[in-house]
């Protein structure tokens, strides 16, 4: 994710430095603030952003969640599920 100001120039990035498996956003939300919300599934061990979370499954799908602020980028990330299914998430809101 990239987030411009209103000049075209850029504030801040947030990028996914994750591993070898499926990883994706599904849903992106922002409020009045600024602040944008992600939510999205991977099934590598760990995604890196300006915040990391780790895969708790064994080789499964777990979902993500991302808060970025309207200056810095990231300000948290969350992660959820584990277990021997796939978790899934389909919007946030």
């Amino acid at each position: 994710m990239i987030r411009y100001s209103g000049e075209g120039d850029i504030n801040w990035t947030a990028f996914n430095t994750g591993g070898g498996g499926p990883e994706g956003g599904h849903s992106v939300i922002t409020n009045a603030a600024g602040e944008c919300f992600v939510t999205g599934l991977f099934a590598s061990p760990s995604l890196t952003f300006t915040r990391s979370v780790n895969n708790a499954g064994t080789g499964t799908q777990d979902v993500f969640v991302l808060k970025l602020n309207a200056t810095s980028g990231a300000t948290l990330a969350l992660s959820a599920g584990g277990g021997a299914s796939d978790d899934a998430t389909y919007g946030v809101g």
